[in-house]
């Protein structure tokens, strides 16, 4: 990269890193990476959070902006504020008080907005997801962050258990399915709760009823050579 300093003419300035200095130096420090797991940014953009990486340390190597540079940018955030419609500034003002009695976090937000939308700014989110957020906010308040908040070993340890002791190993994923949760993702504490719910209000009968799971009968040919390895055995 090139660029122009006062007195100094024409300087550049660059950085190179590796696929493996970014995971080892920067990504193995990152507590939501870990903290998502398959959902996090670094598993979903990957390539994209290399090049932010390495875009952040390079910023490190550019000169401060001059303070006639940082007017003109503030005057275009206020000129993009202008041209927003009266219907969308509304929604924005509801919405920013919504957040503000959630007891949320910033970060927290975010990740909530992540999970529900794929954006990772409310100012990236539709008319219509602005609406139904702030409603979400509005009803449930802090206890919006258990739909991303992954459960624990011991949650599915506890999950797995109730799950063996109704006999239901098999249907485990049909289970899932049927309430609309992702087979091979982590539970969030709000999917956890309406699984363990499931399970403990209905009988086995129940539940493979409500599923539609029928057990498979082994074809002619599956019987026949299970007859053979029973007679070799």
């Amino acid at each position: 990269i090139f660029y122009k300093v006062e007195g100094e003419g024409i300087v550049s300035n660059g950085i190179a890193m590796s696929a493996q200095e970014i995971e080892e130096d920067f990504r193995s420090l990152s507590k939501a990476d870990k903290s998502m797991g398959k959902n996090s940014f670094w598993e979903k953009f990957k390539v994209d959070m290399y090049k932010k990486t390495v875009i952040k340390q390079l910023r490190k190597l550019l000169p401060p902006l001059p303070e006639e540079t940082i007017k003109v940018y503030e005057g275009l955030n206020k000129q993009e504020e202008k041209t927003v419609s009266p219907e969308r500034a509304n929604l924005i003002k509801q919405f920013n008080e919504a957040f503000t009695s959630s007891g949320l976090t910033a970060e927290e937000l975010r990740s909530v907005i992540y999970t529900k939308y794929f954006v990772s700014e409310p100012a990236d989110l539709t008319d219509d997801q602005l609406k139904e957020i702030t409603h979400e906010l509005k009803e449930k308040g802090r206890s919006i962050i258990e739909a991303v908040r992954l459960i624990g070993p011991k949650e599915e340890q506890e999950l797995q258990e109730l799950i063996t002791e109704k006999q239901l190993n098999q249907q485990e994923e049909q289970i899932l399915v049927y309430l609309g949760i992702e087979p091979d993702k982590r539970l969030s504490t709000e999917e956890y709760k309406l699984v363990k719910s499931f399970i403990e209000q209905n009988t086995k009968e129940q539940i493979l009823q409500a599923i539609g799971w029928e057990e498979k009968k082994p074809t002619k040919e599956e019987q026949q050579k299970l007859l053979e390895d029973l007679e070799y055995a």
